[in-house]
């Protein structure tokens, strides 16, 4: 069944990343997605530290746009998600210098794509009231990597005062990776549908998706983008699957009992074999870079595999990253207690803030990751868990 048929108008193609990718496929996306009668929209993922970066990677964006045949009435995405543009520099005086560019170059339908802890309104870096809150595009899985649906979407109708809200990343719509969008204003679709909220207040509806055929994963540094496009398109759709084993009280102790269960790999791998973590593909549910098993130095282990955390006890139900670049996974385990599990990528300092004060005495050249229960035990250097095996 076409995307048409299941609700969706519009769609949004990914063109290019810095100022040296563009999408190989973006062509014939756009021509199947016209085709078919969708609108199309172009994003662009962005990893600028400067004025001068942002102004490039605008020139970049609309350069490649042009060669598309897509004209300056094309709503245009800024992906800001990488985190790098956080802590490199001013995000929001180098958006500015960005969206100026567009606008000299003729691109003035310009949105603005993040996760929603990085907006000021949720205590994040990104300034909402300087490019206005109803030209954001708002990405927050309520259902973590569970689909939902668009009817429960409208019900909820999370963030109506933004452009958009991307509500689920795990669309079924297609047999490749695909994410569902809600549309508040109609710039990414051919028609809304109109519903009175609270009595009072009309709100916008119709949907989208992110078109991410083959190329939904996003580096976390320009470099990484390069070198890892291959293995990013292989992005999984399908939901977290947690196994349901012994019920346990903590996590700690799930990770414990675990690594009686855990499938046996090579013991010829060896840490320098191990990719780093891929957190632009962690966010888009493939969790391929982490698979494997981590542990620490008391001997506990958790395990992932290609689509998330396969520990036995324990479940993940919520994704989300601070603007360090830490990824932040809320886990259940089986007596319903919530804890987070920090995925923190290599030459990544863990915040004092995190540590209650305390410094960060890991080994900061690896991937870690710390459980929130072990934060304040005395001895956490011994409870940091690192990539062993895959």
């Amino acid at each position: 069944m076409s995307l048409k048929n299941q609700g969706i108008t519009g769609v949004v193609v990914k063109l290019t990343e810095g100022t040296s990718y563009t999408t190989p496929y973006a062509s014939a996306q756009i021509k199947n997605a016209q085709d078919a009668g969708l609108k199309v929209s172009a994003y662009h993922y962005s990893h600028y530290q400067t004025e001068a970066e942002a102004k490039a990677e605008a020139k970049y964006f609309v350069s490649a746009a042009q060669s598309l045949g897509l004209s300056n009435a094309t709503v245009m995405v800024n992906d800001m998600e990488s985190p790098e543009m956080v802590t490199g520099g001013d995000i929001n005086k180098n958006t500015q210098a960005w969206k100026e560019e567009m606008i000299r170059l003729g691109y003035a339908d310009l949105v603005y794509y993040t996760m929603a802890s990085w907006l000021d309104t949720k205590g994040g870096a990104v300034n909402t009231s300087q490019f206005g809150m109803d030209n954001f595009w708002v990405a927050h899985y309520v259902y973590g990597y569970n689909y939902l649906d668009q009817e429960t979407a409208k019900d909820l109708s999370y963030y109506s005062d933004a452009a958009a809200w991307q509500y689920t990343s795990v669309s079924p719509k297609l047999p490749h990776a695909l994410d569902e969008n809600i549309d508040y204003t109609g710039r990414f679709t051919l028609y809304w549908e109109i519903r009175l909220m609270q009595g009072k207040r009309i709100v916008r509806y119709s949907f989208f998706a992110w078109l991410l055929v083959l190329l939904a994963a996003c580096s976390t540094t320009a470099q990484q983008s390069t070198n890892q496009s291959s293995s990013s398109q292989q992005v999984s759709t399908e939901n977290i699957k947690s196994t349901t084993g012994s019920t346990t009280s903590t996590l700690s102790e799930a990770s414990t009992t675990s690594s009686e269960n855990a499938t046996v790999v090579a013991s010829s791998t060896t840490e320098s074999d191990l990719p780093l973590v891929n957190t632009g593909a962690v966010l888009k549910a493939d969790y391929t870079s982490m698979a494997g098993t981590w542990q620490n130095a008391s001997g506990d282990e958790l395990v992932f595999d290609d689509k998330g955390l396969a520990t036995e006890g324990l479940t993940a139900d919520f994704l989300d990253i601070d603007q360090n670049g830490i990824l932040l996974l809320n886990v259940q385990t089986g007596t319903k207690i919530n804890e987070t599990v920090y995925i923190i990528p290599a030459n990544t300092i863990f915040p004092e803030s995190y540590l209650n004060g305390n410094q960060d005495t890991s080994d900061t050249s690896k991937d870690r990751l710390i459980i929130s229960e072990d934060i304040s035990s005395q001895d956490l250097a011994n409870k940091v868990y690192y990539h062993v095996t895959n």
